[in-house]
């Protein structure tokens, strides 16, 4: 199953990664050496871009250029997610059903009691392995396209398999009911048409089929559950965007955050705070979004390294043949906008699949292969 090795591996992707931990590694000796609370999160930052994209990118390399291989991460990534899918389904009908939450016997040791239940504690929302109903949603974001895209197109299973396992990855992803990964999915499925509109280079049929096949899963979701899902849906994002507890939260954060932070002088604003750096800056309460977050522990310089990584993961999508572009440029700007309401980079999700999104790249460029 190992095939020829690729070469080079200092790629790019690599050398901003390493540039954004220098950064980082910067502005902590100059900020909080050797202090506890820094230095924890100097590790957490070693540890997401060194084992969860670095290592996890040359392991995906090491399984040489070939279809077969992708095939083969694939089908394990969406084995995985069906049966994290399973577990959430499963968590919203026996909490609705008989009061009973499974996941309450799941250890979870970052997380005391959490309370899942939404629209006036009508509804639960699912959290599946995570500690949060939103990091479910977020894990959904990330390979619930490339799963569909998977099935669709690199599976030879019957249809009716094929649309059920498409409709769990659907249901178990709306059953989070977080509002941020609504919005975020929205404007990334606005994205991919715009720019399918623009460049138009998948076909209508295969568009159609698409829109289709979501319809499909909501017809199934309505007559399953008998729950008006889009209604519930919608007005758990109204309640939330028109001023919903989480929301307020963020606000009142980010702007203690800017009244401290403008004021400071440029070497401060360049060079950043270090790790866990809003409390070197004087504030009680971290911010709950990624990239103010970087440019408070790395400075500018740091979130322009990262900003440059993004860019640079965006382009290598776009630079990919075939359908499988549309379903990553789905997955990574969903997950780039959930960064402007999160700021959780040391969860694996998205560094795993920026790794992935790069080993696809790759395959396709060494075995001159005109589709993924």
């Amino acid at each position: 199953m190992i095939n020829k090795k690729m070469q080079n591996p200092l790629t790019v992707e690599h050398l901003l990664a390493g540039t954004f931990l220098l950064g980082i590694v910067i502005s902590y000796v100059y900020n909080g050496f050797l202090q506890s609370k820094p230095t924890n999160h100097l590790i957490a930052y070693f540890v997401t871009f060194g084992l969860f994209f670095g290592f996890i990118n040359q392991l995906l390399n090491e399984l040489g250029p070939s279809e077969k291989n992708v095939d083969f991460v694939l089908k394990w990534l969406t084995i995985m997610m069906v049966f994290v899918s399973c577990f959430a389904v499963a968590e919203f009908g026996v909490r609705m059903a008989i009061g009973v939450n499974i996941g309450d016997f799941l250890p979870r040791p970052f997380r005391g009691e959490y309370d899942s239940s939404t629209l006036d504690k009508f509804l639960v929302r699912v959290r599946g392995f995570t500690e949060e109903s939103g990091q479910h949603a977020f894990i959904s974001e990330a390979f619930m396209p490339l799963c569909i895209y998977y099935l669709i197109y690199r599976t030879n299973w019957p249809g009716l398999i094929k649309g059920g396992l498409i409709g769990l990855l659907i249901v178990s992803f709306l059953l989070a009911f977080s509002a941020g990964a609504l919005v975020a999915l929205g404007l990334a499925l606005g994205v991919m048409g715009a720019y399918y509109f623009v460049f138009r280079r998948i076909s209508v049929g295969t568009i159609f089929k698409l829109v289709i096949g979501v319809l499909v899963a909501y017809l199934a979701i309505l007559a399953l559950l008998d729950i008006d899902l889009f209604a519930t849906l919608y007005a758990i994002v109204e309640a939330k965007l028109n001023g919903g507890g989480s929301l307020n939260d963020r606000s009142s954060r980010m702007d203690e955050f800017w009244i401290a932070y403008l004021p400071q002088p440029i070497y401060h604003k360049l060079l950043g705070f270090g790790p866990s750096g809003f409390r070197i800056l004087g504030l009680e309460k971290s911010i709950l979004s990624l990239y103010p977050t970087f440019m408070n522990e790395g400075g500018i310089i740091s979130l322009s390294t990262f900003l440059l990584f993004l860019t640079y993961t965006f382009w290598t999508i776009v630079r990919i043949e075939g359908v499988a572009k549309l379903f990553l440029l789905v997955s990574f700007v969903a997950c780039v906008v959930h960064y402007i309401a999160v700021a959780d980079y040391f969860r694996p999700w998205f560094w795993f699949f920026t790794a992935l999104v790069f080993f696809i790249s790759r395959v396709e460029s060494e075995a001159k292969i005109a589709k993924v």
